[in-house]
């Protein structure tokens, strides 16, 4: 859309112009006293696009999660893939983006997962983030909520001995109870015909809620007559 046109086109043609880059950091810090929340968030995306690592940008972003964006809800995974790229463990986004998962916690009463949550973990992405959804997996329900702790932790963390190690253990359960881990079979089972047996075993057993993951590698990769009867 028009937006987005004229976000890349000031990214490639002004991304080093610091006039700029305080004109934006000061729109965005007005928040609601000028724009509406699409355009901020494309102000947001401008700034971390263009000056990924950038102190002050990093600050500026905290703040305007902090004041105006307490749902932490942002439209788009591209702007979020654009803070985990720039500002990974900054300091201040870090902090915002922590007061702001602990706020959430309280209101619902518990770990409530999706994209956003993810994300924001992401972004934080440090030892104490990556412990925490650790502990997280074991105690939250849902396979929607469990997939979306797994998928922060494969974002974030795909090498790391301490995940690794939970994927790999949970993929010796049976099939039905995890299906939701299709999406990371390529990871943990190399071979071809141990993956679509997993798989298949996985959509026989899944509900309805669940049988998506499945479903999908299967016709990604097999398309035999067993696996499109199934």
């Amino acid at each position: 859309e028009m937006r987005d046109f004229c976000r890349v086109v000031l990214v490639q043609g002004w991304s080093k112009d610091e006039e700029l880059k305080h004109l934006a950091m000061e729109t965005l810090s007005k928040g609601r006293q000028y724009g509406r929340r699409l355009e901020e968030e494309q102000i947001l995306s401008f700034l971390a696009e263009s000056w990924p690592g950038d102190s002050e940008v990093g600050r500026c972003i905290g703040a305007w999660f902090t004041n105006f964006s307490h749902s932490f809800l942002i439209h788009g995974q591209g702007r979020w893939e654009n803070l985990f790229r720039g500002f990974r463990s900054n300091k201040d986004l870090s902090s915002a983006l922590r007061s702001t998962l602990l706020d959430q916690k309280s209101r619902y009463k518990g770990d409530l997962w999706g994209p956003d949550t993810k994300w924001a973990y992401c972004v934080i992405g440090d030892n104490t983030a990556k412990l925490d959804i650790l502990k997280t997996y074991t105690s939250v329900t849902g396979y929607l909520n469990k997939y979306w702790v797994i998928s922060a932790l494969m974002e974030a963390w795909p090498d790391d001995s301490d995940v690794r190690g939970l994927l790999a253990q949970e993929f010796h359960r049976s099939p039905g109870e995890v299906a939701f881990l299709a999406h990371w079979i390529d990871s943990f089972i190399a071979e071809p015909e141990a993956r679509r047996a997993w798989l298949l075993e996985a959509l026989k057993q899944s509900d309805r809620r669940s049988v998506r993951g499945p479903v999908h590698r299967l016709l990604k990769e097999f398309k035999d007559e067993e696996c499109l009867s199934a």
